[in-house]
């Protein structure tokens, strides 16, 4: 009797699926013990991050005279608290430092700190910076405006190694020294920019397209993408939750389904033109309604910045690789630089067109990611024949206005960076209390964030939802709500962390500190919900 080969794939997904799980629980379920080796991996934010058996942990503790890289030995305490989607399994705090030791990776650290000050030092800062970036996947020297441009742009991508990089570097390593050597500097260069799961993924596929000519197989390209997907998380478990690595393999899927489509539609335009534009396209149809989710914004400049930045910092980054093999050759050295130079200054001139000429961003609210899903899903479904799926749009725009409907009023408290905020809700009403004094965020980001209509001073003294009134103060790292609907006065107190309240006054409520770290930078720390005019704190 035959057997297909589709009854042996429901045995095996069930195996790598077991597997999965065992090994997504196994990375999470480890426990410190109070005297063990961390590796320092530098700040992320507001916390320093730091390594333990290749887990990434929050570290506290006075780490200032810590260098990128080393390794501590320290007596600490270790407190679980899983971010899933950042890959951090907890907090260890660091009661002393026993010794600090260097090895391998500490030397690379080191040595991209001497490469960083020898540009700075030609190039300046700022494009020191970018170069360190876009050549080496370094961006602990990227300013935080030059993130943000990069974004408004719409490519943000260039500064994480990926097939951009591992293909022009293995492609020009090829073409000097054949298949062998290519491949071992290719792995030397993914292990020297940090080996992330983007630039192991870019590393894996190069190989098997490779070693598919070379033993006169068809390369099947959806094949070798699961294998480098399998591998990426089987070697870190936490990348299956992991944004970059989502948005690095739902890009590339993307251009393997509809790249050649798009070149099809747009076969009137340049042969350059139409493969410039059709690559952008099709690497944003799988990845943009996550990127909407995750950032709640999308980059209105995102073609132009593809087609004319791109081609200027793949220049800038083969310059920055040039320059490494060069790097003790003064000389030489120094003639690259003035071409990187000359090279970023045409970059600039680029992002300062475009951005005059763009729009800027386009702010999204989850509500209306989804929405945008649920058009996309409806879109392709229709066009395969499910005819039933053109009322989906209309069933999207139903959630969307059941969604901002608060059945009840609501208070939450809320965390933007070092500050703190109420919002309030009440049917169709929402609105945002800050100090808008010390929040310099973009008050539309803030809107699509939170989900709210408006946004309005802390400070204002009084604010009316028809018959309902609310009186607001603050000072102290305290925030103080009086609530009156008409029936009955609730007075509510937030503080922050263990501040204590006004003693000679009564309240309803008192909000106690968070029970949880809070980690985001944008956080809903606390709900209290009015049913039957009864405080219900979830």
């Amino acid at each position: 009797m035959l057997t297909s080969n589709k009854s042996s794939v429901v045995y095996i997904l069930p195996i790598f699926l077991l597997i999965g799980f065992i090994r997504f629980y196994n990375y999470y379920k480890i426990e410190p013990p109070t005297v063990c080796k961390v590796r320092f991996l530098g700040t992320e934010g507001l916390y320093s991050i730091g390594s333990y058996k290749g887990r990434r942990v929050i570290l506290k503790g006075d780490l200032a005279q810590c260098k990128l890289g080393q390794q501590l030995h320290v007596a600490s305490t270790f407190k679980g608290i899983a971010q899933y989607d950042r890959g951090i399994i907890g907090e260890i705090n660091i009661i002393s430092i026993r010794n600090i030791e260097s090895d391998y990776i500490t030397k690379i650290y080191e040595f991209k700190e001497k490469l960083y000050n020898s540009f700075k030092k030609e190039v300046g800062e700022e494009a020191a910076g970018e170069l360190m970036a876009v050549a080496f996947g370094h961006d602990s020297y990227l300013s935080a405006e030059s993130k943000a441009i990069m974004s408004n742009l719409g490519v943000i991508h260039v500064v994480s190694v990926s097939g951009l990089h591992m293909a022009l570097i293995y492609r020009i390593c090829e073409y000097i020294l054949g298949f062998g050597s290519s491949v071992i500097i290719a792995l030397l260069y993914c292990i020297f920019t940090g080996a992330a799961s983007s630039t192991v993924r870019a590393l894996i596929m190069i190989i098997v397209f490779k070693l598919s000519k070379k033993v006169y197989r068809n390369y099947e390209p959806f094949s070798s993408l699961s294998m480098a997907a399998i591998i990426v998380i089987f070697l870190y478990p936490a990348n299956v939750l992991d944004l970059g690595t989502l948005l690095s393999f739902l890009s590339v899927l993307g251009i393997f389904v509809f790249y050649q489509r798009f070149k099809k539609l747009l076969y009137r335009l340049p042969v350059k033109l139409n493969e410039s534009i059709s690559l952008t396209f099709s690497s944003q149809v799988f990845s943009l309604p996550l990127c909407i989710v995750a950032f709640n914004s999308i980059s209105t400049a995102l073609i132009q910045g593809n087609i004319f930045l791109v081609p200027l910092y793949s220049l800038l980054m083969v310059l920055g690789n040039v320059s490494l093999l060069f790097f003790n050759i003064d000389f030489i050295f120094k003639r690259l630089c003035l071409a990187i130079k000359i090279s970023y200054t045409a970059i600039e001139g680029c992002k300062c067109f475009l951005l005059k000429a763009s729009t800027g961003i386009l702010y999204m609210s989850y509500a209306e990611a989804w929405i945008l899903i649920f058009m996309y899903v409806s879109y392709f479904l229709y066009k395969k024949g499910y005819k039933m799926f053109l009322w989906l749009p209309l069933f999207s725009l139903v959630f969307y206005t059941v969604y901002n409907f608060s059945f009840t009023p609501t208070f939450q408290y809320v965390k933007i960076g070092a500050n703190r905020g109420i919002i309030y809700r009440s049917g169709f009403e929402s609105v945002l209390f800050l100090d808008r004094k010390r929040v310099k965020e973009n008050e539309t980001l803030l809107k699509k964030k939170f989900e709210v209509w408006k946004i309005e001073d802390i400070s204002k003294a009084q604010y009316f939802d028809g018959h309902k009134k609310l009186n607001i103060s603050s000072g102290n790292s305290k925030i103080q709500v009086a609530y009156f609907d008409g029936s009955r006065d609730l007075s509510i107190v937030f503080t922050k962390e263990n501040i204590p309240v006004i003693s000679y006054k009564k309240y309803d409520i008192i909000y106690l500190p968070y029970d949880k770290e809070a980690y985001q930078y944008y956080d809903c720390l606390y709900n209290i919900r009015l049913m039957f005019h009864r405080p219900i704190i979830e």
